[in-house]
């Protein structure tokens, strides 16, 4: 193949026969065809719902025992300091739990335990702080191979093909999000009655210091693959308090908030929406215009974009109503009641009084940061 240099560093034995590393560059690129542990293989059928596994290798176990839940602090220098959370993984959902009676925690206080020995924080999650959740990095390439079929590989091992989320040197956030003192924090509420702007959200993040993005829809969009694995297409994954990896409900925020994407824009007059991805390529996306009525299909496409693709009668259940390209829409959002559905665009800053909802955005870190497990130094840092 062109542009690919073989080496024979170790050769390995899958399915009968052996295999050998493949490497780009310096980058390992396994061969197509070859699934080792840590990964999962399946069909997706838009056209009814259904979830077809290919291969199943411990992937979702595998993520859930190797994701660390933290609190976090910025020092001076802009680079966050975090300490682990205690935390247990749920097999059954792909969920995490942190904030739950098993754990000893209050549910109405939503308190949480340090990891290091059990002891309960000083914050709960209304504290102006920030949750971030640390998921192995995830490679993944769907391919859509027939009308709404889609083939989805997910593994912990670039592949051919592959994109990239998540990793070692990305914090995500937990939380919505909350507006304090000019800074965006990922704690669970946006402040009661304050109706931020897109410009306030971007702003907000921004001015937390280098490294700080909203989160990606990719990002959203593989949470939610994989949370329809798990639980079904209008399962778990749309009520409020499913949280895969720790990512609290980041699909479902009813009447309390809408999830705002910033690496996506919509043009008001063309209906053709811009898609930014992490790895710098871009989509371009035609916006169907459909206003308060059903959608029977999304996007997805080779990155896992929730964008509605077409009107009408679906598997997205069951209130699945749409709002989009009536309006000057800049952006996309989530918002759903529980097992319901709804996409919307949303409006631009001058219009910012037209929203029923606050608008959210989730922080989250890319770059270096500093794990402790020293609790008094932790809560010594001022919240900056």
């Amino acid at each position: 193949m062109k542009d690919l240099l073989t080496k024979d560093i170790s050769r390995v034995w899958y399915n009968g026969q052996y295999y050998e590393k493949i490497y780009k560059g310096n980058k390992l690129i396994w061969p197509p065809n070859y699934l080792r542990h840590e990964s999962i293989e399946y069909t997706f059928n838009e056209n009814t719902g259904e979830f077809i596994v290919v291969q199943d290798a411990g992937f979702v176990e595998y993520l859930l025992e190797n994701t660390t839940i933290y609190l976090s602090k910025c020092i001076e220098n802009g680079n966050p300091v975090v300490i682990p959370l205690l935390s247990e993984p749920n097999y059954d959902t792909g969920g995490m739990l942190y904030t739950s009676d098993k754990l000893g925690l209050g549910s109405d206080t939503r308190q949480v335990h340090y990891k290091i020995d059990g002891s309960k924080s000083i914050y709960t999650t209304q504290s102006h702080i920030d949750f971030l959740t640390q998921i192995p990095t995830i490679y993944f390439r769907s391919k859509e191979v027939g009308a709404g079929l889609y083939d989805i590989n997910f593994s912990t091992y670039p592949f051919e093909g592959c994109h990239e989320v998540f990793g070692p040197e990305r914090l995500i956030g937990l939380f919505s999000g909350e507006s304090w003192e000019g800074k965006w924090y990922s704690d669970v509420n946006t402040m009661y009655g304050f109706k931020p702007t897109f410009s306030q959200c971007r702003e907000h993040v921004a001015n937390k210091g280098k490294g700080w993005y909203g989160a990606y829809s990719e990002e959203i969009g593989v949470l939610m693959m994989l949370a329809m694995f798990k639980s079904g297409v209008n399962g778990r994954c749309l009520t409020y308090d499913y949280a895969p990896f720790g990512v609290a409900n980041p699909f479902c925020n009813g009447g309390g908030g809408r999830n705002y994407m910033p690496n996506i824009e919509i043009d008001p007059v063309t209906n053709m929406a811009t898609v930014r991805h992490l790895d710098g390529n871009i989509e371009y996306l035609e916006v169907p215009y459909i206003w308060s009525q059903s959608f029977s299909k999304l996007y997805w496409g080779e990155y896992l974009t929730i964008m509605p693709k077409e009107s009408g009668s679906g598997i997205y259940k069951t209130n699945n109503e749409c709002w989009m390209g009536n309006h000057k829409g800049t952006s996309l959002y989530l918002a759903s009641g529980e097992n319901k559905w709804a996409i919307a665009g949303d409006r631009d800053d001058s219009d910012v009084t037209g929203m029923q909802d606050q608008l959210r955005i989730r922080a989250c870190y890319h770059g270096e940061y500093t794990i402790t497990n020293d609790i008094a130094y932790f809560e010594s840092l001022p919240i900056l």
